[in-house]
């Protein structure tokens, strides 16, 4: 059975006024976009990216581990920050804090957190060059504290004091100082001296120790060993040790630290200071003053008290050294003249070494294997040397 002409038009009339509904449906939408986008622009603004620099140099997520130290917070450094926005909304308000956690429960903003930069949403450039303050960064204070913080980028899309996180950047903060070192003594020998230390109890293994001394309050050497310790006295003058007056740095493990380089007849003061990670140091702790003297007059000494063996080298030392003046050989002589040598066992000890090593010592200096075996065991002696030199505090 065929349709008519009337069939036939209503179905075109029915095409047509569907055709026209669809078009009032995407008219009502487009119309009602922009009030949309007007009182949500939660997908809007965007963070695509975020630079950390400090004295020029870009920060990496190490870098970023142990940020804030002591001297660095104390003297207020200056981390410069460049981010990148992108999808620029048209209302609300955008922050930055720094802190643990910037919004509670509620979506408010924490009181605990420090507001570093606000602006509205519409006013942020794609590109926002700011400044933060290492002491901002580590909540206002710079009392001793190890904490692991955020910048947080936030935003509050419709003004309803609402927030929410657009972007975190974690850095941590350690400006508590570690433990001084304890129980320090100092020898000195021919134009070097000997300090030793006790280091503090549950010290982590990473501490550093690093010795400083000055002659009559002045710096000791043009050209001192580079500083472990972040210096606040140098950054922002304020007290503490300073980089110039580093002296020596202790080997990892070592609790005994040779000062070489120094002029017979000055007298020296020693200190000596822990260093952690951070690089924060400890307080300085005063070992005692030291006034290195040639080797002979040590040997006059020696023999002044009782001794009866002749001057001469530290022969088996000075054949595994393979050099005089080497500082473990000089420190050998520092121990025979300033401990060995005040003891009636000691000058037996002496005396009996001096008959006897001149062949050893001989054998040693004609074989690689030998001299590196007479190595070995003269670095243990050593070691015992130094735990017995200052037992009971003694000089």
């Amino acid at each position: 059975m065929s349709r008519g002409p009337a069939a036939h038009g209503f179905d075109a009339t029915s095409r047509g006024l569907a055709h026209l509904l669809r078009i009032a449906t995407l008219v009502r939408v487009l119309w009602c976009l922009p009030i949309l986008l007007l009182t949500s622009n939660a997908w809007a603004l965007t963070v695509t990216g975020v630079e950390l620099s400090l004295d020029g140099a870009l920060l990496t997520s190490e870098d970023l581990d142990g940020l804030v130290n002591a001297a660095r917070c104390t003297c207020e450094e200056k981390v410069d920050a460049t981010y990148t926005f992108s999808g620029l909304g048209s209302g609300g308000a955008v922050v930055i804090m720094a802190g643990t956690r910037c919004i509670d429960s509620d979506e408010r903003l924490d009181d605990s957190c420090t507001e570093l930069w606000s602006d509205r949403v519409q006013n942020v450039s794609s590109f926002e060059s700011l400044t933060f303050s290492m002491k901002e960064l580590a909540g206002g204070s710079c009392s001793g504290t190890e904490a692991t913080r955020s910048l947080f980028v936030l935003v509050d899309t419709n003004d309803e004091d609402r927030w929410q996180v657009l972007h975190e950047t974690a850095f941590s903060i350690d400006t508590e100082a570690p433990e001084a070192p304890t129980g320090t003594e100092v020898v000195a020998g021919e134009g070097l001296a000997e300090v030793v230390f006790e280091a503090p109890d549950d010290a982590p293994t990473t501490t550093q120790y690093q010795v400083l001394c000055d002659a009559s309050g002045e710096a000791v050497f043009t050209s001192p060993e580079d500083a472990v310790f972040d210096s606040a006295a140098d950054r922002c003058e304020e007290s503490g040790p300073r980089e110039a007056f580093v002296c020596a740095e202790s080997q990892q493990g070592s609790a005994s630290v040779t000062v070489l380089g120094l002029e017979n007849g000055t007298e020296y003061t020693f200190y000596v200071v822990s260093v952690d990670d951070a690089g924060n140091p400890s307080a300085i702790e005063t070992v005692g003053k030291a006034t290195p003297s040639p080797e002979e007059d040590l040997w006059e000494r020696y023999k002044r008290s009782g001794g009866i063996a002749d001057p001469g080298h530290c022969f088996v030392a000075t054949a595994a050294y393979g050099d005089y003046d080497d500082p473990t050989v000089r420190w050998f002589r520092v121990f025979r003249d300033t401990r060995l040598a005040k003891s009636s066992f000691g000058r037996d000890v002496i005396d009996t070494y001096y008959a006897t090593s001149p062949p050893a010592a001989r054998r040693i200096a004609d074989d690689p294997l030998f001299r590196a075996a007479a190595r070995e065991v003269l670095a243990r002696v050593r070691d015992f040397a130094v735990a017995t030199m200052f037992a009971g505090g003694a000089r």
